[in-house]
């Protein structure tokens, strides 16, 4: 019994290790035309985050809000392709002064006509880092 209950903890707490750091994925934005992609994937007021998305009010949902009070972006915009292109991302960490993001693309087979592939993660500003590096899985 002790060693089930060392076990399930040890669990706990690699799981808890593993969380890394929160954030939720803003929805109904794209990334506009006439913007240059960003070299620093971390946005932290609405002015600069204007300059590069608009918001694109759909039917069955609003642009996701974001308070830059408290919260700041982490945009991970991709070159726009033919090849209709989703992001995943599947962890966020912090180490030191460096926020990772990992992600996943799903590429699917060429179309007619171009898009332009970005995410858009909403994180607490308590995590806010200097430096942002995106790897691809």
């Amino acid at each position: 019994m002790k060693r089930f209950l060392a076990l399930a903890l040890c669990l706990i707490a690699a799981l808890a290790c593993e969380s890394g750091v929160p954030y939720k994925v803003a929805d109904h934005y794209f990334f506009r035309n006439d913007a240059t992609i960003p070299e620093n994937p971390i946005i932290t007021t609405q002015d600069e985050f204007e300059s590069l998305f608009g918001m694109a009010a759909v039917m069955g949902g609003l642009p996701t809000a974001i308070d830059f009070e408290k919260e700041f972006v982490l945009a991970l915009v991709l070159p726009e392709t033919d090849c209709p292109t989703t992001i995943h991302p599947k962890s966020l960490s912090a180490e030191g002064d460096t926020l990772t993001l990992t992600y996943k693309l799903d590429i699917k087979t060429k179309y007619t006509y171009t898009m332009q592939p970005c995410s858009i993660l909403i994180v607490d500003r308590q995590f806010l880092k200097p430096t942002a590096v995106l790897k691809q899985l």
